[in-house]
């Protein structure tokens, strides 16, 4: 499946991602820690997601979040 990411912040890197695993005692799961080093969050096109085998038209993906400072 092709799509395209958009508004996502500014990258991050593994030292900020290690920083954030220490401070709350927790490790990002691999697949979102590499999603974390390309894109840094975002809007997703398409949307629509298919769940399993199944078609949920229904379903849809706002935004991923992102680690960065501020609002």
């Amino acid at each position: 499946m092709n799509f395209q990411m958009t508004e996502s912040k500014a990258p991050v890197d593994e030292s900020k991602l290690s920083e954030i695993e220490v401070a709350f005692q927790f490790h990002f799961p691999q697949q979102y820690r590499e999603f974390l080093l390309r894109w840094n969050g975002g809007k997703i096109d398409p949307r629509n997601f298919t769940f399993g085998d199944e078609d949920y038209e229904g379903s849809r993906i706002d935004r991923f979040l992102a680690i960065y400072s501020g609002r």
